[in-house]
C-alpha cells in the first residue's frame, strides 16, 4: 500500500459550500480581491479584474456581492453595477435609474434573498438621489428618494438599515422607502453596514474623531457589542469590518487590508498599497474555482462502509478516461466526495485499476482547502500496480480536513500517462473509494 500526503489546510465536499470574503480595491488595482474567512489571509489579489475588458471597466469598485447565481460589483465613478457569472466572466452592466435617466455616484448595496437589490447613490440630480431597487435579473423595480448622503443599505428584520453620512446615523427605513427612525446614532460618516449570520450588525464610521472612527459590532437592538478603534493604524479611512472564524477581524481601509487581533488589541497589515472598500461574504463551492476548460465528474463507489450520501456514475465504479473516444467517455479529471457521519475521517482510500498496459501511469491527487479557497496538491506519483489499494492521508488533525457544515471531504484525482506512452491508452476504474 502506498501512502501519499497532501499538503492542504482544510477540505470540503463537492456538494458543500463555504464562504470567503470579497473586497474591492478602488485604487490603482481596480479589482475585486478574495480573502479567507478563516484567518483573513489573501487568497487571490486579482479575483475579478477588468484586464482585457471591452465596453466596461472598473474605476472605483465599491462593493461586491453574490446576487442569485451572479456576482454584482457596484462602481462609484463608472456609475454602474457590473454583473459577472460565478466563473467571473463579465455578463452585463446595469446603468438605468428606476426613477428615470441613468445611475450616478453609486455606492453600497444589499440583497434581501427574495429577488430584491437595494442600491444607494448620491446622484448629481437631487431628485434622483436615494435608494434604487432592482430584481435579480437587473430589471428596475422602484426608487426611494432621499435628502441624505447614503452609503449602504441592507435588509434587516423586515426593514432596511441605511447608512447616512449627512445625519451621521445608521437609519431604519421600511422596505417601501419610508424613514422609520435611527438604529444607531453618532456613527460619524458611516459607510458599510453588514448583517452577520447571527443577526448582529457591523457598521463602520469612516471619517471621525479619535474614539469614534472605527468598526462597530452591534446587537439586534443597536447596542454596541464591540468597538474596534482604528486610530492605531493611523492615516487611513476604515470602510468595512468582518469577523473571522479564528476569532479575530478583517478590516478594510484606504491604506490596505488589516487583521485586528482581539486578544492583544493590535493590527497586522495583510495587504498594503490597496484602497480597500466594503467586505462581503460569498458562498462558493469547489467547482466555482476550477480552472477554465476542466470538466468535472463527480462520483464514488456507493457501498463504502460507514459512509453516507455518496454519488456514482454507475452502481459499481467511477471511470476516468483521458480520451473521450474510449469506451467510457468521461473527463480526464474527477472529484470524489463523501460524508462520514460516524467518525472524523483522516484519509481517502481508493482502489485503482488501469485498463491499459502502460508503464508510466501516474495520477495527481489534490484536496480542496477552505483556508486557501483553492485546490492544493503535491507532485504526481506513479501507479505501478494495476489493481491496488492506494491511500491518500490527510496530515495533521483529522478535523482540519472536514467541512464543518456537513462533515464531508473532497479529493480531486487527475490521471495521465508519462511521455513514453500513447495519450490514447489510459482509462482507470476507481473502486472502493471511501474515507476512514
Amino acid at each position: 500500500m502506498k501512502k501519499f500526503l497532501i499538503l492542504a489546510s482544510l477540505a470540503a465536499s463537492a456538494s458543500a459550500s463555504f464562504a470567503e470574503l470579497m473586497i474591492p480595491d478602488s485604487g490603482a488595482g481596480d479589482r475585486v480581491m478574495l480573502f479567507s474567512s478563516v484567518d483573513g489571509s489573501l487568497i487571490d489579489a486579482n479575483w475579478i479584474t477588468d484586464i482585457g475588458a471591452v465596453g466596461w471597466a472598473f474605476t472605483t469598485p465599491k462593493e461586491a456581492r453574490k446576487v442569485g447565481n451572479q456576482i454584482w460589483v457596484s462602481d462609484q465613478v463608472t456609475d454602474a453595477i457590473h454583473r459577472f457569472d460565478m466563473n467571473r466572466n463579465y455578463v452585463s452592466s446595469i446603468t438605468s435609474h428606476p426613477g428615470g435617466g441613468v445611475l450616478d455616484n453609486v455606492r453600497g448595496f444589499g440583497i434581501d434573498g427574495s429577488n430584491r437589490v437595494y442600491l444607494t447613490l448620491m446622484h448629481g440630480t437631487a431628485a434622483l438621489k436615494g435608494i434604487v431597487v432592482y430584481d435579480y435579473s437587473g430589471a428596475n423595480v422602484s426608487f426611494f428618494p432621499g435628502t441624505g448622503s447614503y452609503f449602504d443599505a441592507e435588509p434587516y428584520n423586515g426593514e432596511l438599515l441605511v447608512t447616512n453620512s449627512t445625519s451621521n446615523n445608521l437609519e431604519r427605513w421600511s422596505l417601501t422607502g419610508t424613514f422609520l427612525g435611527n438604529f444607531k446614532t453618532g456613527v460619524t460618516f458611516p459607510q458599510q453596514v453588514e448583517i452577520l449570520p447571527d443577526n448582529t450588525v457591523v457598521v463602520t464610521a469612516t471619517i471621525a474623531a479619535n474614539g469614534v472612527e472605527g468598526v462597530y459590532h452591534l446587537s439586534s437592538t443597536g447596542t454596541t457589542l464591540r468597538f474596534i478603534d482604528t486610530e492605531p493604524i493611523e492615516e487611513q479611512v476604515p470602510r468595512g469590518g468582518y469577523p473571522l472564524a479564528d476569532g479575530n477581524w478583517l478590516v478594510a481601509t484606504s491604506t490596505g487590508v488589516w487583521k485586528y487581533f482581539v486578544g492583544t488589541n493590535t493590527f497586522t497589515q495583510i495587504l498594503p498599497g490597496v484602497d480597500a472598500q466594503y467586505i462581503a461574504p460569498i458562498a462558493l463551492t469547489p467547482t466555482d474555482i476550477v480552472a477554465a476548460g476542466y470538466q468535472v465528474n463527480y462520483g464514488v463507489e456507493t457501498t463504502a462502509p460507514g459512509v453516507a450520501n455518496l454519488q456514482a456514475n454507475d452502481s459499481d465504479t467511477v471511470q476516468l478516461c483521458l480520451n473521450p473516444d474510449q469506451e467510457d467517455p468521461n473527463p480526464v479529471q474527477m472529484e470524489v466526495s463523501a460524508t462520514n457521519g460516524n467518525v472524523n475521517p483522516s484519509s481517502l482510500n481508493f482502489n485503482l485499476v488501469c485498463r491499459a498496459e502502460a508503464n508510466d501511469r501516474e495520477v495527481y491527487v489534490e484536496m480542496f482547502s477552505f483556508g486557501l479557497g483553492d485546490w492544493v496538491g503535491s507532485p504526481s506519483f506513479p501507479v505501478t500496480d494495476s489493481d491496488a489499494l492506494y491511500t491518500v492521508a490527510a496530515p495533521g488533525t483529522a478535523g482540519q480536513f472536514v467541512n464543518d457544515g456537513d462533515g464531508a471531504m473532497i479529493t480531486r484525482i487527475t490521471g495521465f500517462l508519462g511521455a513514453a506512452d500513447s495519450p490514447t491508452l489510459p482509462c482507470w476504474d476507481f473502486n472502493y473509494c471511501y474515507w476512514e
